[in-house]
């Protein structure tokens, strides 16, 4: 009797087609106008470099398109530096008007200084949430753009409570604290009218975590690249989308190499390897990165979740945007 073979999954991966020289030019056009609008271009500076890696990295031979505007993260910034400035000096004004001399009084320094920070703490929050908002509604494969919903002061309060749990526990809480972040961000991602899913548990890393806490002197903190690759394999895996699943293969070696000489390469060049060191990032990503299973994506509707009007002001002013 002829055995039955066993159903083999459907493996893809993505693909980046970018060259560090044309991306190089990119870089040096970028440089030159910035410096000629006293930094305004910046704006626009990373709008090309991001719809030259989106529309260098493909999926099922269909690449990735940008569609965000430097006129879109220009306003953004412009917005947030006004509200910012008009809620610090409204802040400072009552609290003048309340403690006349407190900037002589090192306790109402303190006092003035506490709500800053846990402030600032939650309007990082914000801004990254916000920022990953308009990245997605900006991203766009065969014609469907992805989507961010949430609340992004719900994920910046969120953050702050996080955060103090982890400075109360002596770090343990922090893979909690990065799996139940990174499952309110993805259970709240979608691509058309279909939403991702994240079933992870923050107890699946614990011990890894514990371990690693224990070497980090006797390693020379080295052992944390370790415990970044694990905490990349476990959220790749607890992922979904529709009938896919995610896999990465990434190591403590690869990513320490990674990092390590990106970091000499920047260093070493004043920053003239930018551009050799972002195509190698990206791909160190699609390489590293399995789809498994099947998808009928010509049954996925357009995302009518609503836009962004403008970019990422917030996360620009506290300089936590990404590429």
């Amino acid at each position: 009797m002829d055995e039955i073979a066993p159903d083999i999954e459907r493996r893809t991966r993505p693909r980046h087609h970018g060259d560090p020289w044309d991306l190089f030019g990119i870089y040096v056009r970028n440089f030159a106008f910035t410096v000629l609008t006293l930094g305004v271009y910046r704006f626009w500076a990373k709008t090309h470099v991001r719809r030259y890696l989106w529309s260098h990295t493909s999926f099922e031979d269909d690449r990735l398109e940008y569609t965000g505007t430097g006129k879109e993260l220009f306003l953004g910034i412009l917005i947030v530096f006004g509200v910012l400035t008009v809620a610090l000096v409204a802040y400072t004004v009552a609290f003048s008007l309340i403690w006349p001399d407190w900037f002589d009084d090192a306790e109402l320094q303190v006092l003035y200084n506490t709500p800053l920070m846990i402030g600032t703490i939650v309007l990082v929050g914000i801004a990254r949430f916000r920022a990953r908002r308009y990245r997605l509604s900006r991203t766009l494969w065969r014609g469907i753009r992805g989507a961010q919903t949430g609340s992004a002061i719900e994920y910046g309060f969120r953050e702050l409570a996080y955060w103090l749990l982890t400075v109360l526990t002596l770090g343990f809480y922090w893979p909690y604290m990065s799996v139940r972040l990174t499952g309110y961000k993805l259970n709240n991602t979608w691509f058309g009218d279909r939403r991702f899913a994240f079933d992870g548990v923050g107890d699946a890393l614990l011990g890894r975590f514990a371990l690693c806490w224990l070497l980090t002197l006797p390693t020379l903190g080295m052992c944390w690249f370790w415990y970044r690759a694990a905490t990349l394999r476990y959220v790749a895996s607890r992922t979904r989308y529709e009938g896919l699943r995610f896999e990465t293969n990434v190591d403590g070696r690869s990513l320490m190499w990674l990092v390590g000489t990106n970091m000499l390469l920047s260093t070493f060049t004043l920053g003239l390897a930018s551009a050799y060191v972002m195509i190698r990032i990206a791909n160190f990503v699609t390489e590293n990165l399995e789809i498994v299973g099947e998808q009928d994506f010509a049954g996925i509707a357009q995302s009518l979740k609503p836009l962004p009007g403008t970019g990422e002001g917030l996360a620009d002013a506290f300089d936590v945007g990404e590429f």
